[in-house]
This record gives structure tokens, C-alpha cells and sequence, in this order.
């Protein structure tokens, strides 16, 4: 839902990403290889703590994720 909503975006500033045909594949790769196997290993880190440990990494990720 969130990229349905992202859609205008990118059509205004994403000239860059939709202007060669290398672009849009490099993008591609890097949110799919290592953004979503990234979430996907913290999601199945988090189910092997316990619960008071998995609310401070989920709560300290976000701000770690910034630097």
C-alpha cells in the first residue's frame, strides 16, 4: 500500500531511475537482495529472543538505522 501511495513521487523526482535502462535494475536489486533479506533475517532474528529483548532491538534498530 505504502508504494501505491509512492507512485507520484516517483514520477515527479524519479527522472534519474527511470532515465537509463541500467537504473531501474540496480534499484531493483538493492531494495530486493539486501534491504528485504536484511528484514527478513532481523524478522527471524527477533522471534528466537525473548520478548523484553526483542522490544529494545526493534526500538533501538530505528534509531541505529539513521546514523
Amino acid at each position: 500500500m505504502g508504494g501505491v501511495l509512492l507512485i507520484p513521487r516517483l514520477v515527479s523526482t524519479g527522472v534519474p531511475l527511470l532515465a537509463t535502462t541500467q537504473a531501474f535494475p540496480v534499484d531493483a536489486y538493492k531494495a530486493l537482495i539486501p534491504r528485504f533479506r536484511g528484514y527478513l533475517l532481523f524478522g527471524y532474528g527477533l522471534t528466537r529472543v525473548p520478548a523484553s529483548t526483542a522490544t529494545t532491538i526493534t526500538l533501538t534498530e530505528a534509531a541505529v538505522v539513521g546514523i
